[in-house]
């Protein structure tokens, strides 16, 4: 729990009025006229991003197969990875209080607002294209399919590592199974909030009805749809930067890496987690409460439902504007 405190100092600046904006502040554009970042430090944002990289997969969990006990003494180690990741959702809501019309609460000399601070849309854009790409793809090579051998017991053909259709494509495995396997010499977690993260920037951006930006003339229209709403910049913008092939791996990974948590969730209600003790479905409860869902299993499913619709959009189109 020694993070309390930093969260807690960190909630106290983002009520300041307007503090709040300065996360959307352009990376860089606060450098000095030598073209050096003030102090040599990373801005807020890419500090931001790295963090919740970090926390990525953080208190991994590893299913206890039939040829072992029941776990004999349950650790409470998962209460600290709960509480952080329901910590972390409330300082993504206040993170993202603003509105795109909001003034930026500093003078930056020579630059106008609009070069200085990204709207929901392009700060999602952003922190998809540095951050969460970065990450999948590093984790996504890190996975390697296994041979499956007649030789061993039917019961115990289960790969290493969770086939994913990215490393299938890749390593020419199956792309698709009937069901995902229990055991795994790789741990899972509940956690991933960098995609959760993610998941508040997307809501934020179906929420408000223009895509752009900080203009006053935005501020009062509503029930505006099609090419000028935020999902759509946001998917031709990705589409934009990624190109169609590189956008396809990435809405994968933006399906593969919740369902891992879903799934998980699934076979823990269905008693095939016993063996690792009554913490599971403890974690399993919290994951599903009305208190807490709105921080995790309702981020997870709002990826979802972003990534099939834009994967849909492409296969059966070609692209965002079809």
């Amino acid at each position: 729990y020694r993070y309390h405190p930093i969260l807690s100092d960190l909630r106290l600046i983002l009520d300041v009025p307007g503090i709040a904006r300065l996360v959307s502040l352009v990376p860089n554009a606060t450098e000095n006229c030598d073209g050096n970042k003030p102090l040599g430090h990373l801005s807020f944002l890419d500090s931001w991003i790295k963090t919740l990289s970090l926390c990525q997969n953080m208190d991994g969990q590893v299913w206890r197969s039939w040829g072992q006990t029941h776990v004999e003494n349950e650790h409470q180690s998962w209460m600290g990875a709960y509480m952080l990741s329901v910590s972390l959702g409330d300082i993504f809501e206040r993170l993202l209080a603003w509105e795109d019309y909001d003034p930026c609460p500093i003078n930056i000399k020579n630059k106008s607002k609009e070069e200085c601070l990204l709207s929901v849309s392009e700060l999602t854009v952003y922190i998809m294209s540095t951050g969460l790409d970065t990450w999948q793809t590093s984790e996504m090579n890190s996975y390697k399919p296994t041979a499956n051998i007649f030789d061993i017991p039917q019961p115990r053909r289960c790969p290493s590592s969770l086939p994913y259709s990215t490393v299938a494509v890749d390593y020419g495995s199956d792309l698709a199974m009937e069901a995902l396997p229990v055991a795994q010499v790789r741990p899972f977690s509940f956690h991933i909030p960098l995609h959760r993260f993610v998941a508040v920037c997307l809501r934020e951006v179906a929420r408000r009805p223009n895509a752009r930006v900080g203009t006053e003339k935005n501020k009062d229209v509503t029930n505006q749809v099609g090419k000028e709403d935020g999902i759509h910049l946001v998917l031709t913008s990705l589409l934009s930067s990624f190109g169609s092939q590189r956008l396809k791996r990435f809405l994968r990974g933006l399906v593969e890496f919740p369902v891992i948590v879903l799934s998980r969730v699934a076979q823990i209600r269905s008693g095939l987690w016993k063996r690792n003790g009554y913490c599971m479905s403890e974690q399993v409860g919290r994951y599903d409460e009305q208190e807490y869902c709105r921080s995790m299993k309702d981020a997870d499913l709002m990826l979802l439902q972003f990534a099939i619709i834009a994967h849909q959009a492409l296969h059966s189109f070609g692209s965002v504007d079809d």
